[in-house]
């Protein structure tokens, strides 16, 4: 009984391994698609939307992709970029990340507004 129970547990953990790539590969994947459709991004608000796309999934990998495009002069992917950070709940970076670009934006009030309200 005991190499079964072993032989069982091999299996399950093997099942586990593969579901935790899964997210991993996604996460790749999804950034890999965002940078060849940014390369192909016309206007800002094209770009933009390029970001949402991206924001959709939440992992690592994309929280880290979206904390490079918030801290970049145009608003519109600012907020973009903010919108996708926002969907990562109880995340302490996510929350430093638009609130530290929102103390930053003295002069865009409205932004900077919209940025502190993401981070809820």
């Amino acid at each position: 009984m005991g190499r079964t129970m072993i032989a069982v547990f091999a299996i399950l953990g093997i099942g586990f391994a593969q579901d935790n790539k899964q997210p991993e590969e996604e996460a790749k994947k999804r950034i890999q698609d965002f940078k060849e459709t940014a390369k192909k991004c016309k206007t800002e608000s094209d770009f933009a939307d390029a970001i949402l796309v991206l924001g959709e999934v939440q992992h690592p990998k994309i929280l880290a992709e979206l904390k490079t495009w918030i801290a970049k002069p145009s608003n519109e992917i600012r907020l973009a970029a903010g919108e996708g950070l926002s969907k990562y709940k109880k995340n302490k970076d996510a929350a430093e990340s638009l609130v530290k670009i929102a103390l930053a934006l003295k002069k865009e009030k409205d932004v900077a507004a919209k940025l502190i309200a993401f981070a809820g």
